[in-house]
């Protein structure tokens, strides 16, 4: 029996029973599974019935995992994303998820397979392209584009100082024009901040990231999981049920560039709505007109009539 050390507690659970497993433990105690694999594929790994080989990972976020992989049948790279859940395991080649949240990661994966679908239809320049979407090992997977390039806010960072009034209106054109006809389809991102749009190498503004798109209807009050980036989230994602529509993702936008314009987080809009208030683009950087800077303001409103 493996006895955890005084003091010493670990969160992680054993993915067939449920069983704490202990930090050093080498299988389970209660039912002998042996224990879990790193979450992240290794690189060589094979996925896709043998199509895609990992070389490495991209990135992760609360949703999953991002690899770059080859296509060895149509010889390029490309981006893949893994539905890979905060609370999941891998154990072998098989994704898994604790027994009180299965019911939980099936409802997501097959929402994960309905939204890459949508995702696939669109061929705008400004949206990330889909290729394919297929499910193995118990989860979902989305093959993309591999954009070479960097985020808005990494580009931010490495400049050390706020984008120019032409830069702004730039991003803000290109980023609205790619939205036209996402949320044409009925399609909200959810998630628009400066990390999920991309400055290519051949200078193309895209739209990354859509793990939070969801189809909306205007006409009906609907529940969504409330998953919210601080500071670009509108005050309806904070709520339980809420109206959501294209002014959700006009939010994200206008938070976007007041970040890129004054180099700042916009103040949050929970702490907003408790009184706290946001000082204009303006005021911090003079050299963003008033109007742009109101046209900022405009689309922050905490109502989304307003926007």
């Amino acid at each position: 029996m493996q006895v955890e050390a005084p003091g010493a507690r670990s969160d992680e659970r054993c993915p067939r029973c449920g069983a704490s497993v202990a930090p050093d433990a080498v299988r389970c105690d209660g039912c002998e599974l042996p224990r879990i694999a790193p979450a992240e594929l290794p690189v060589g790994a094979a996925i896709g019935g043998g199509r895609y080989v990992v070389r490495s990972v991209i990135g992760r976020g609360g949703f999953g995992i991002t690899y770059q992989a080859d296509d060895t049948r149509l010889l390029r790279a490309v981006a893949i994303k893994e539905l890979f859940p905060d609370n999941a395991v891998r154990h072998g080649s098989q994704v898994l998820a604790p027994a009180e949240a299965r019911e939980a990661f099936r409802a997501a994966r097959d929402r994960f397979l309905r939204e890459a679908r949508v995702l696939a239809r669109f061929t705008h320049p400004g949206v990330v392209r889909v290729y394919e979407v297929f499910e193995e090992h118990g989860t979902a997977h989305l093959v993309m584009e591999l954009l070479g390039g960097r985020t808005l806010v990494d580009v931010l960072r490495a400049r050390g100082a706020p984008f120019t009034e032409e830069e702004v209106l730039d991003v803000a054109g290109r980023v609205a024009a790619a939205l036209r006809p996402v949320h044409a389809a009925g399609v909200l991102h959810r998630d628009l901040n400066p990390s999920n749009v991309m400055l290519t190498e051949h200078g193309r503004i895209v739209l990354i990231d859509f793990g939070l798109a969801r189809d909306y209807d205007e006409e009906r009050t609907i529940g969504m999981t409330r998953v919210v980036t601080p500071g670009y989230a509108p005050l309806e994602q904070y709520r339980g049920e809420a109206r959501f529509g294209p002014s959700t993702d006009v939010y994200g936008l206008a938070a976007t560039l007041y970040r890129l314009a004054t180099g700042r987080v916009p103040v949050a809009a929970v702490a907003r709505d408790g009184g706290t208030g946001l000082e204009a683009v303006h005021r911090i950087n003079p050299a963003i007109s008033k109007a742009v800077s109101d046209a900022i303001g405009d689309g922050l409103e905490l109502e989304p009539g307003h926007r």
